[in-house]
């Protein structure tokens, strides 16, 4: 069933609705310079563990272009976040892991978060537990479905599902 113009209204109300809470967030967290596309990365390679991540997988997982990715991994790297290495058998793939620096970053944005968590009145955060599965819906339903074959073969399946940053990892 085609959607209708209120269908679409609220869709521009949920954009708005969005952009207030990354707004809002970017102001709450201590670390702003921490920004969310980076700490997506720094937990899918976190993720990967001590073998690392394929440069590619990051880029599929976060669905963005490998020319993005390319600049986010340089900023990574330069900051000393993340570890750049060839990987063990394939010199054409690079291979991506977390620094002891990144773990810390990493660490410090959780608490962070937690931090917040803790000051939500449990109305709000039994909210958000309800509304987040329901936006993870509209979100697959919006998603464009993929355009053939993977740029990166052998993705792990555990890196190919909608990748939530986890915040209670101590």
């Amino acid at each position: 069933m085609p959607a209708d113009e209120n269908t679409a209204t609220t869709l521009i109300a949920f954009d708005a609705l969005i952009q207030r809470l990354d707004q809002l967030l970017d102001d709450l967290l201590v670390d702003d310079s921490l920004n969310q596309t980076t700490f997506q990365a720094l937990n899918v390679i976190e993720d990967a563990g001590r073998r690392g991540l394929r440069q590619c997988v990051l880029a599929e997982t976060l669905q963005l272009p490998a020319a993005t990715i390319s600049r986010l991994v340089d900023t990574l790297v330069k900051n000393d976040l993340i570890g750049r290495s060839a990987h063990p058998t394939d010199r054409r793939v690079t291979m991506l892991t977390l620094t002891t620096a990144g773990e810390k970053r990493l660490a410090r944005r959780r608490a962070d978060y937690r931090s917040l968590a803790k000051a939500l009145p449990l109305e709000a955060a039994e909210a958000m537990r309800s509304v987040a599965p329901q936006l993870d819906f509209v979100i697959r339903a919006l998603t464009p479905a993929p355009s053939g074959e993977s740029t990166c073969d052998r993705t792990p399946k555990r890196l190919q599902a909608t990748t939530i940053p986890r915040v209670n990892s101590d």
